[in-house]
């Protein structure tokens, strides 16, 4: 048996057939170095082109998301460290030629492939095909690289890709030793160079606090000496990883280091938090903003609007550097062709709430319905308006001394009900929903653990009667459901059709464009409950014209402990699933009439009319572990089990069912989130919802909550506070408030 050495990365390390090397992608066969696992991925979706990050190629545009598993170097402070650092045959669950990948990125409306998830070296070979294929088809592709391959890799990916950024973690010794490990500056600059003479180039800094934000001066005079027109993106590392205990970076102290810095370089952008002053591109010439954006978590910014002139800024004619292709869709001028939304037909609904984000050192106000930043001081006006902002200020007080512990911390209890006890005190208002979520987060996402759950149980219990001792509220307590064991996977990348399967953990799938032969496929996979056709839903009573337009071809429905993994499908592991529950339990309804989730509001409204009353959501509990005195309602409908999720939310705080929005299971919300879509801050709502019971309650009302967006959206309360974290990454806090109500209510 022959040793061969792999030179796809600089750390050449020498393979035998049983030794797969650090990254674990490669082995040895005959004397070759071969991939393991060619055109095998952990995730596949889409994003904002700006938030891999690009902000100067094909600016408002779309990109399908490819994703592997492993990596050259292990960052202490890795953000995908489930998909870097796990083991590769537990990660990579999917499987697609180029040609059904291609497929996939025209039916999405992406105008560009990118592999930005874990290092493109490890997986070299299929990263070159697929830039090569997917060149044939006008679709030009880009990576997300930290730069660390050798010279010869370096030259293939630059003449193969179109797009790089590549990632400069540090400069300094010590630096390089406290985050990375493994790092050769000498490599990483050669490389970089490559890549600038031969493709379109980006670069990014994650910040870590302490560490590496001294090094800033140097890397920008490296840029500088570079090439002072090429982009930087330095963002603010959350906690991850071996560095979960570090404090996030200060904004304030970064961002004034970066401001040193644009004198010598035109494009820095300063991003991964809520609200961020530095996402926009501005003529280095003139300061003219040519290109704004907002960004609402992670490196993701959207860009709202573009102001160019041929590429050049409108006023003084300065080039501005972006990188634009022959597209699926013909000429894509990033100037004028962004992809505009396709409104609901509920569109004429306006909500005119503000919000308040906090991000621990950093606070910023936003109109929700564009996104945009606001002064609230300025914004509010006419009767009312200094009640109005006496009840925010106090709420932004609050908000600075009180962080979200984060999703899988076990005590996200104590901050719901220190929340509620503080706007009980601050707002008192008549209806107050909250929701505890630590049951579910900590027992779906984390290994089994019964000592740890019983003990989350209690603390979720022992914050109920805290907050019900202390305050005058009547509860009505509902547990959203069960929870069980996991039993298959339904793997659908061989499926020759579009199927969406969005999320964490997929009981919905969507089947779009499927042939004869897919479907037949479908009917014999093992764990498919029932598959809905569109046409069969067409006629249903109470379903809205909008959740036909938008509902796929065909709902497919997995049997109870099975999940779909698909296009959409998030690489993070989980160990539960949300049961297939028939009925859930409910405490402190007195009333027969109340047989389904549906009831529950209209029953609420009522009873608000004599009381004051504290709906209170507990997740991950069902009636097999309801500890309150209680009645079982409903909780199907047809083919549907309410899950753990948006429309269990909206269906109990409304009393509508599901089908009467335009969110059908496993849609294409991509397809309706153009460059002016509202909300932004909602995910993919477009509207806070008119008829949920903070809405049409007259009283004052308020909520708190561990779900990030269907808490603001679902209950439409007069104030809400809410985590602000999205796939488990805690950004801060976000308070969404309803002026009218606020100026206008005694």
């Amino acid at each position: 048996m022959s040793n061969v050495r792999c030179n796809y990365c600089e750390k050449k390390c020498l393979l035998t057939e049983n030794d797969f090397g650090y990254c674990g992608m490669y082995r040895a066969e005959n004397g070759r170095v071969v991939e393991r696992f060619p055109f095998h991925f952990s995730s596949i979706g889409d994003s904002y082109i700006e938030g891999i990050p690009f902000y100067h190629v094909l600016p408002g545009s779309r990109t399908l998301v490819l994703g592997s598993s492993g990596c050259n170097i292990d960052c202490a402070y890795c953000s995908n460290s489930y998909v870097a650092r796990s083991k590769v045959e537990d990660t990579l669950r999917l499987s697609y030629s180029p040609e059904a990948i291609i497929r996939m990125a025209k039916d999405a409306d992406c105008q560009s492939i990118t592999f930005p998830i874990n290092e493109p070296a490890v997986i070299l070979p299929t990263v070159l095909e697929m830039a090569k294929e997917a060149a044939k088809a006008g679709i030009p592709t880009g990576v997300l690289t930290n730069g660390l391959m050798t010279e010869s890799s370096a030259y293939a990916l630059a003449e193969a890709v179109d797009f790089i950024n590549v990632s400069i973690k540090a400069v300094s010794k010590n630096s390089i030793s406290a985050l990375l490990g493994w790092y050769d500056l000498d490599v990483l600059f050669r490389n970089i160079s490559i890549f600038n003479d031969n493709s379109h180039l980006e670069l990014s800094t994650p910040i870590v606090q302490g560490v590496n934000d001294s090094d800033i001066p140097a890397i920008a005079r490296f840029i500088s000496d570079l090439d002072r027109s090429i982009p930087w993106h330095v963002f603010r590392l959350l906690p991850e990883y071996r560095m979960s205990d570090m404090d996030r970076p200060n904004i304030q102290r970064v961002a004034t280091a970066i401001e040193k810095e644009k004198k010598n370089i035109d494009y820095i952008y300063f991003s991964n938090f809520l609200g961020s002053l530095w996402v926009d591109t501005l003529c280095p010439d003139c300061g003219k903003k040519v290109i704004e954006r907002i960004n609402f978590g992670g490196c993701n910014a959207k860009c709202v609007n573009m102001d160019l002139d041929s590429g050049g800024c409108p006023v003084c004619g300065k080039n501005i550097p972006i990188y634009k292709n022959k597209s699926i869709s013909g000429e894509y001028d990033s100037a004028y062709n962004m992809q505009k939304s396709s409104p609901v037909k509920r569109s004429a609904i306006i909500n005119n709430d503000i919000a308040v984000i906090d991000v621990i050192d950093w606070q910023a106000d936003v109109e929700m319905k564009t996104g945009k930043l606001l002064d609230i001081e300025d914004s509010i006006n006419g009767n009312g308006a200094d009640k109005a902002k006496k009840i925010i200020s106090e709420i932004k007080s609050h908000l600075k001394e009180n962080q979200y512990p984060g999703d899988l911390n076990g005590n996200s209890c104590e901050w719901i009900t220190n929340n509620a006890l503080a706007i009980d005190e601050i707002y008192k208002p008549d209806f107050l929903f909250i929701n505890y979520c630590d049951i579910f987060f900590n027992t779906v996402f984390s290994p089994e653990n019964d000592d740890k759950i019983e003990e989350i149980r209690k603390k979720v219990f022992n914050e109920v009667r805290r907050l019900i001792e202390n305050t005058d509220y009547e509860p009505v307590i509902v547990g959203l459901g069960n929870l069980c064991d996991i039993s298959g996977e339904i793997t659908l990348s061989e499926i020759d059709a579009h199927i969406e399967a969005f999320g964490m953990y997929c009981q919905y799938a969507g089947v779009f464009s499927p042939s004869e032969e897919a479907l037949k496929s479908i009917e014999s996979m093992r764990g498919i409950r029932k598959m809905i056709s569109r046409e069969s839903l067409e006629n249903t009573r109470g379903i809205s014209s909008d959740f036909i337009e938008r509902c796929p071809d065909y709902i497919l429905c997995a049997e109870e402990g099975f999940y779909f993994r698909g296009y959409s499908t998030a690489a993070r592991p989980f160990y539960k699933l949300p049961s297939q529950d028939e009925s859930i339990p409910v405490s402190g309804i007195k009333s027969s009439e109340v047989k389904n989730i549906t009831d529950i509001a209209p029953y609420i409204l009522n009873s608000l009319e004599k009381k004051k009353i504290a709906l209170i959501f507990i997740e991950g509990l069902g009636t097999k572990d309801f500890p309150y005195k209680s009645m079982n309602i409903g909780s199907s409908q047809d083919w549907f089990y309410y899950p753990h999720n948006n429309d269990m939310y909206l269906s109990i705080l409304t009393g509508e069912p599901f089908t009467s929005r335009p969110y059908p299971p496993a849609n294409q919300a991509y397809k309706y989130d153009g460059y002016d879509s509202p909300f932004p801050y909602s995910a993919y709502y477009e509207y806070i919802e008119p008829d949920s019971i903070g809405r049409r309650f007259k009283g004052k009302s308020a909520s708190v909550g561990g779900r990030s967006v269907l808490t603001h959206v679902a209950a439409g309360t007069d104030i809400t506070i809410e985590c602000f974290a999205r796939a488990l990454y805690n950004h801060g806090t976000i308070a969404v408030m309803n002026v009218d109500k606020l100026k206008n209510l005694d």
